[in-house]
């Protein structure tokens, strides 16, 4: 498909969790799809950015001010790249109330973290994945955008 489109090469990028019946789950992510969680009143991002941007900021080139003002979504890994992929693993210890979203940059890059805290802390699951997606339809959704949302209990998942 890329040859077809002009271009050296296509991809996607990716963020998940595997959620083993032992308690022991792993967070993923490839590129700037990312995972994060809600325990009580702390929202995080628990995954790792994997753009030029997120680089430039972890080496201290940019402050935060000068990354969020100069977008730089040059992603460093996607699945497709041509050269070998490193994904980020994230064990994760795991509490009943936790709440994970995984989701798309086109999303988090249109939706300001405090409003994605404010959302999933005060909606029902099935209506904060509504109310992400309007409010990124309503900023002009430049990307796709993709939200799931696990929620621990102390029986298992949901």
């Amino acid at each position: 498909a890329a040859a077809s489109l002009g271009r050296l090469y296509i991809g996607t990028t990716a963020a998940g969790m595997v959620l083993p019946n032992d308690g022991s789950p792993v967070a993923f992510n490839l590129g700037h799809s990312g995972v994060y969680r809600l325990r009580g009143d702390t929202f995080a991002m628990i995954s790792k950015d994997q753009s030029v941007n997120a680089a430039q900021l972890e080496r201290g080139e940019i402050t935060p001010e000068q990354a969020a003002a100069n977008r730089n979504n040059n992603i460093t890994m996607f699945l497709g790249h041509p050269l070998e992929m490193t994904p980020v693993y994230v064990h994760l210890r795991v509490e009943p109330g936790d709440i994970f979203m995984l989701c798309s940059d086109g999303l988090w890059d249109v939706v300001p973290e405090p409003q994605l805290k404010e959302i999933l802390a005060t909606e029902p699951p099935d209506q904060a994945v509504k109310t992400y997606i309007d409010r990124t339809l309503r900023n002009g959704a430049p990307d796709n955008v993709t939200v799931i949302l696990v929620e621990a209990y102390a029986a298992g998942w949901t």
